[in-house]
Parts: structure tokens; sequence; C-alpha cells
């Protein structure tokens, strides 16, 4: 993941993209779900930072169905999913679904 993290401070997307996806994918094979999360978060900013908000929203959304039904969810991961959204909401001005997802975010970390 750190790969991709510098690679995006790089400006190279492409490659960002590849290593984001590697971390994910690995991730899920070691049902490490926190690294998941990350991985998710970090691939949605660089879809953000190519312009593909659509693909960043649909990614961080399935992420976050996915993650809710798990039998113990990981409320960290959720609620970096949940802000990941909120800052896209953010970007395309629906500050009514960016509040939401912030404050359900907030309930459920407590």
């Amino acid at each position: 993941m750190a790969l991709g993290i510098l690679k995006t401070k790089l400006n190279k997307l492409g490659e960002a993209k590849e290593h984001l996806i590697e971390s994910m994918n690995t991730r899920m094979q070691l049902n490490e779900l926190n690294g998941v999360h990350a991985s998710v978060n970090y691939l949605s900013a660089v879809y953000l930072k190519e312009g593909n908000t659509i693909e960043a929203l649909r990614l961080l959304s399935e992420a976050l169905e996915t993650a809710l039904k798990q039998d113990e969810p990981y409320v960290i991961g959720i609620c970096r999913l949940r802000t990941g959204l909120a800052r896209i909401y953010i970007q395309v001005k629906d500050y009514d679904n960016a509040v939401l997802q912030l404050k359900t975010a907030l309930e459920q970390a407590i």
C-alpha cells in the first residue's frame, strides 16, 4: 500500500492504482479488513484525482455495503469508508449526504 500512496503523491496514478489494487486483493485474501478498507480509501482518492468521481463513489459504496454485512463489522474501517464517501460528497457539493455519512460514522464509532 505504501508504494501506491507514494505513486499517488508523485502523480503516477496508473502505477498507484496497480499497487493499491494489489494491496487490496492481498489483504482480502489474508482477511485483513483494516488493510482492505485503507486500500479502498486510497484507491478512491486516486480515482478522485483522475476526476473519476463515479468510480470512487462506486468503490467506496460497495466496500461499505460488504463491510456492513460482516458478522462482526470492523467499526474503524466502516468509519473510514464513510469518511471517504463524505469527502466525495463534499467535492460534488452534496453537503446533505456528506453530513449524513459523517454523522453515521460518529454514531457507529460511539
